[in-house]
């Protein structure tokens, strides 16, 4: 592969189109890096502003960029999430790929593989309680699967949490004005407790908040969570990034295995770079 000298600066021009970006949360923002080889460090290149979700949920962006190098020496590219405003290395690894191309134009389908494969990722919520109150399991639930005599483990095909990230598990409700969002805890395993146990009676994501689940405004979610703030995510809401989601309902039953639906394909995002020489 022929080289350029890197002692001159190079205009260009990066191209990038999303699918299933979704806008981060306040405080946190969506960086591109590029390096040249795999012994070069990753050099922070731009911010990628996601101000809103489009009707067919995909963004375009378009950025004029001095280089320090030539094109054809810039081998890989990634988007982070951050929750530095200035970061000098990279954070959490959100998609990446590797550049193709020749000295005036090189593309890559940057995915989110270092995330997981969610595609076959199922899980059922249950509704149930092991006080002497019958009705209150209409304020518990687990990512649990009631078999008739014994709990399960409800999520299958969940892929181990990469470094820096958690599963977190939701309610909300739509019936109010912003959506009231009750935090239940964080994991990275389908058995165990999570991360906020206090009212947790089974060994299972989920709990008890004497949050009403009987209605029929909102839905119960598994997200992918950046693991930024521990339990104080809960001051923050779900991150944009969803893989299960169960409509909440008026009518549940106590220990019946109410199927969630896999959302991770529109959950995870994905994107085409574009660098073209000027």
């Amino acid at each position: 592969m022929t080289t350029e000298p890197v002692s001159s600066l190079y205009a260009g021009d990066i191209s990038i189109t999303t699918s299933h970006l979704r806008p981060p949360r306040l405080g946190e923002q969506y960086v591109l890096w590029l390096r040249n080889g795999i012994d070069s460090p990753w050099v922070n290149t731009t911010l990628i502003k996601v101000a809103y979700i489009s009707p067919a949920d995909t963004s375009a962006f378009l950025f004029h960029h001095t280089f320090t190098t030539g094109i054809i020496n810039i081998s890989d590219a990634m988007i982070t999430i951050e929750n530095n405003p200035t970061p000098i290395v990279p954070g959490l690894v959100l998609m990446s790929g590797q550049l193709s191309g020749d000295d005036s134009k090189k593309t890559s389908n940057l995915s989110a593989t270092p995330l997981g494969d969610f595609s076959e990722l199922n899980g059922s919520v249950v509704y149930t309680t092991q006080s002497s109150d019958t009705t209150a399991y209409k304020h518990e639930f687990y990512l649990s699967s009631y078999n008739g005599s014994t709990f399960v483990p409800s999520l299958s095909r969940l892929p181990f949490a990469p470094s820096g990230w958690k599963y977190g598990v939701w309610a909300v409700d739509s019936n109010f004005t912003p959506d009231q969002l009750i935090f239940y805890g964080l994991f990275s395993d389908s058995l165990g407790h999570d991360s906020d146990s206090t009212n947790d009676h089974l060994l299972f994501p989920g709990g008890d908040k004497l949050q009403p689940m009987d209605v029929s405004t909102g839905s119960i979610i598994v997200t992918l969570e950046p693991d930024f703030y521990g339990n104080n995510v809960k001051l923050k809401g779900p991150s944009p990034f969803p893989l299960l989601s169960l409509k909440r309902s008026k009518y549940i039953q106590r220990n019946i295995n109410y199927p969630m639906t896999r959302v991770a394909a529109t959950g995870i995002p994905s994107a085409i770079i574009r660098i073209i020489k000027k």
